[in-house]
Order: structure tokens, then sequence, then C-alpha cells
């Protein structure tokens, strides 16, 4: 380089002084018109341009090495061109390293002038099950593009799939992650707006999926139920894609979840059987039968398979008390899970005793044991 530079400086020097050009060329003995050729300053001068021009002209045209310069432009986005209608999914695309390899004056002409366009041309791939490995990185430059060399690094992408792009509604459905520990009298009811919604995206992820749900925690609205109906609302956003793989788009961003929690409390009539006595002795006549409620309030269970009313069975009059009473149980009576706020229902008989008491050969062998019993119990008393 410093050679260059000193042969540059004496060609402009003998521009000046011509008896340099003697020196320069290493020239002693010249005839005396050769002497007065280079003595003419003129004729010095254009010589001493000509040669300079000739020079930079073979300086600045002669083609430089395309390793002289390299610019590396990092992670590069990739532009997938697939046709409409179909859609891609599988390995993510990455971003790709694109390095220049020129002269830097080319290099910076070229990046102040456009860039490179980088793509990969899906719509020469074929649907496939499979997967589509080692597709080309192709790209397009879009500035002056001198003498460079381009590569991109890396320039395959693999583990691409193929596949038609579809809209296709589905259900919501609502799952309790924490189910409240309610008082039994109490039932939550939830409820989900919309009830249906559309996801996009290749057919092949769709038909793998039966319905989109979101899952829902009581503790998120709070506290313990109140009177009769309370209700409350939670948004869950997002939850769902957790259940779904990639490649899918919801158009529904956002479904609205609605909890009710009822007093569930149900009124039930309590009656007697349509005939409520067996083994009433000969002789005494029944004046009155009557319950301690005819109503009770139940709650908890199901009540689809409960009847509205609880008959009573029939009750043998010598089982009654010595104040004509019995007491039943109502639990029998009513569905697992199901309870009440009255437990036992009284029953109470009144009747009028005979003015005599009749023989054992009067009455029913039915009656005997009973008037014996009472007879006993008198004694007792």
């Amino acid at each position: 380089m410093k050679k260059i530079i000193d042969f540059l400086v004496n060609i402009l020097l003998a521009i000046v002084y011509p008896n340099r050009l003697l020196s320069l060329f290493r020239v002693k003995n010249l005839d005396q018109n050769s002497n007065k050729i280079l003595g003419n300053d003129k004729i010095v001068k254009v010589l001493a341009l000509v040669i300079a021009v000739g020079f930079v002209f073979v300086v600045r045209y002669t083609p430089p090495s395309s390793a002289n310069h390299q610019e590396v432009l990092q992670n590069q986005s990739v532009e997938m061109r697939i046709g409409s209608g179909y859609t891609y999914f599988g390995s993510p695309i990455p971003t790709v390293d694109v390095i220049l390899s020129g002269d830097q004056t080319d290099i910076d002409i070229f990046l102040a002038t456009g860039g490179v366009h980088l793509f990969i041309d899906l719509n020469r791939l074929e649907l496939s099950p499979d997967p589509h490995d080692n597709i080309p990185i192709d790209f397009e430059l879009l500035g002056v593009e001198g003498q460079l060399t381009v590569r991109v690094n890396p320039s395959v992408v693999s583990g691409i799939q193929i596949d038609r792009y579809e809209t296709r509604e589905f259900p919501v459905e609502v799952y309790e992650r924490n189910v409240p520990n309610l008082d039994v009298r109490y039932i939550s009811e939830i409820s989900v707006e919309p009830e249906y919604v559309e996801i996009s995206g290749p057919a092949r992820i769709l038909d793998q999926i039966f319905n989109v749900r979101v899952p829902f925690d009581h503790s998120e609205i709070a506290p313990e139920p109140t009177d009769i109906t309370r209700p409350g609302f939670v948004v869950a956003s997002d939850y769902y894609l957790h259940t779904i793989s990639g490649g899918i788009e919801f158009n529904q961003e956002v479904v609205q979840v609605r909890l009710v929690i009822s007093e569930n409390i149900r009124t039930i009539g309590v009656e007697l059987n349509s005939q409520p006595l067996a083994g009433v002795p000969l002789g005494y006549e029944i004046t009155d039968i009557r319950l301690s409620t005819d109503e009770i309030e139940v709650w908890g269970g199901s009540f689809e398979e409960m009847v509205n009313l609880i008959v009573l069975p029939r009750i043998n009059f010598s089982s009654l008390d010595d104040n004509g009473q019995i007491t039943v149980e109502l639990q029998p009576f009513l569905l697992h899970g199901v309870y009440s706020n009255i437990d036992e229902v009284v029953i109470t008989v009144e009747y009028e005793e005979p003015a005599t008491v009749p023989t054992e050969e009067e009455i029913d062998n039915d009656d005997v044991t009973w008037i014996r019993e009472r007879e006993k119990k008198r004694k007792i008393t």
C-alpha cells in the first residue's frame, strides 16, 4: 500500500517538476530530442494526467474479492407464502441471519436502497399427514446489488405441515375446579355465555376438538350464600387455550360464566292413609284423627323422583299410647340425601269407649288381645 502511495506522489510531483519522471523511470542518458520533450511542461503534465487517470480506472474497476468485506443481518423474519383456504402449522418458523459479502461500498449502497426479503413458498407442497422437511428459504434482493454474495443461515426449515383452513363451532363446557362446601339447603347453578364459540385453524386439529372447556373456581366470586338467590359473575378468559395445542384461533376471545346460588327448599304435604286405623275394638267410636302437621319443608338431593305428598301407612289401634297418640318417623319416606325441617309426625286419635265391656264371646278374636292389654294397664295404674 505504501508503494502505491509513493507512486501516486511521484506522478503528481512530476506534473510540477517534469524532471522527476526521469528519476522515476531511472532514465539517465536521453538524446537531445527526448530531453526536449520531457523538458516541456505541457507535454509532461498531459502525460502525467493520462497515467494517473489510467491508474485510477484500473484500481476502481478491478472486480474486488467477494470475501473482501462481510456484514451479518441478524434475526431476520421469514414470510410464509400459502394459497387462500390453506394454512400451515408444526415447527415454529425461525428467524435467520443474512450474510452479505463483497465490497463495503456495494454493501452500504445495497442496504441504503433496499435489503433482503426472505420467504418460504409453501404453495408447491402437497397435503400430507407427515411433516415436510428441508424446505428451502428463498430470498429476493430489493436494493442495488453490485458485486454482492448473499447467504442465509439456516437455509432450510423442517417440520412444517400443510392443511385446509376451516372455521367450526364448538360447545362451551364449564367445570368446577373447587366445588364449594355449601349448606345442603343451597344449590349452585352455572351457566355460560355464549354457549358456543367458533374456532378457526387446520382441519386436522379441529377434528380432535370435542368442546371448549372453561375452568371455574367459586372462590373467584366470594362469600357464602345468602337468602333465596344470590347471583354472581366471573369472566373466564383464555383458560380454554391451555387445553388445545397451537395452530388455532378463537373467534370469541372471552366467555362469561354466571353462578347462581339458590335456597333449595320445597314444601310437600303429609296426610293419612284413606283407611288410617286397623284393629279398632268392637263398640269403640273414632271421633277424630289428626296430624301434628300436614306439610313439611325438604331440601337436598334430587327431586325428580320425589312425590309432592307423603302418605302415612295404616296404623294399628293397639299401637296408640294412653293419650291416643303414636309418633311416626318421616326420614324413611324421604329419598337418600334429602332432609326435612320436621323429623316426625304425631298422630292423635280421639275415640269414645263403649258403656259396657263385651265378653270374649261377643267380640272377635282379633280384639281379645287388645282388651286384655288394656285391662292390665288399668290394674297397673
